[in-house]
């Protein structure tokens, strides 16, 4: 969660950013081609998206569908 938020700090920033292209640049790799600026904008864009709901699931608890009556 720490390296989503800007600190303010340059140094830590780059770090920040440089981790994140990283995570996207494995996930453009496995889907095609992390050379194609637009695959490395998806796999930015699904990895946005999976971490909001990861968090969003350990923020507020929310039970399994199968539990539902």
């Amino acid at each position: 969660m720490l390296t989503l938020r800007s600190s303010g700090d340059e140094r830590v920033d780059g770090i920040r950013a440089s981790i994140l292209r990283s995570l996207s640049e494995h996930l453009a790799t496995a889907a095609g081609s992390a050379d194609d600026e637009q695959v490395l904008l998806r796999a930015q864009m699904v990895l946005a998206a999976s971490l909001g709901m990861t968090l969003l699931r350990s923020a507020v608890p929310v039970r399994p569908i199968n539990s539902a009556r």
